[in-house]
């Protein structure tokens, strides 16, 4: 068996990451924007008398908080471009290893089984002797 198993040569290995930043260039404006869709409805208590109103108030205020979701998603999605790159090349590097490993342990399991096995009829055996 050879000793090509080495931890120290994973550690090692140079990877170049470098943090991706994100700018909000108008983050006051954005805070502003919030503040004052807070204010106009913070407190505010629906009436039955006033439902149709208070649910085109509620469709209103979702509609804009789903436009901020997808446009935090849409970023997301862009800065996460170089992992998911990353990613797919190291499954297509380490496959080979992943490969040798499922069929060593397949091996393996397949020893234990068949000692397991061989156990139980010696048991059986010695038990009905």
């Amino acid at each position: 068996m050879s000793e090509v198993i080495e931890n120290q040569e994973v550690k090692d290995i140079q990877i170049e990451f470098k943090p991706a930043a994100i700018n909000v260039l108008e983050e006051e404006k954005f805070k502003e924007y919030i503040d004052k869709v807070v204010a106009e409805y913070k407190g505010y208590v629906p009436k039955a008398d006033n439902l149709t109103v208070d649910r085109k108030t509620r469709a209103k205020l979702n509609g804009l908080m789903t436009n901020l979701e997808a446009r935090r998603k849409e970023i997301k999605k862009e800065i996460n471009v170089p992992y998911t790159e990353f990613e797919s090349w190291y499954k297509k590097a380490i496959k080979p290893m992943q490969d040798v490993t499922s069929t060593i342990d397949a091996g393996i399991k397949k020893i234990e089984t068949e000692q397991k096995e061989e156990r139980k009829k010696l048991f059986m055996n010695c038990w009905l002797n």
